[in-house]
């Protein structure tokens, strides 16, 4: 872990990448978390737009909805998929909008 000291060094000598913007297949992909936790200890102001958030959503949305057609022909079980995604998009919506500037 990063001293707070050796922190606000690397904040305070405004780096070339103080302001980053975060786009939805950043947001998506698998290094999503460390960029998220990397803005939210200050390394980096991330903003983000509405229409990121969207797009966020819609792709998520769409992953689940394609592997339900390959693999789920009940009914029950691809409404208890799709509850289960919804709930994990609206909690990375909530983390994001937490630590990244609209």
């Amino acid at each position: 872990m990063v001293s707070l000291l050796a922190r606000r060094r690397l904040v305070d000598a405004r780096s070339v990448f103080e302001r980053v913007i975060l786009d939805s297949s950043v947001l998506l992909g698998d290094k999503s978390a460390r960029l998220i936790a990397a803005a939210d200890l200050s390394f980096f102001r991330g903003y983000w737009s509405s229409w990121i958030a969207v797009e966020f959503a819609r792709v998520r949305t769409e992953w689940i909805a394609r592997r339900l057609v390959k693999e789920t022909p009940d009914m029950a079980e691809a409404n208890r998929r799709l509850d289960a995604s919804r709930s994990r998009v609206n909690v990375a919506i909530s983390e994001f909008s937490r630590v990244l500037t609209l």
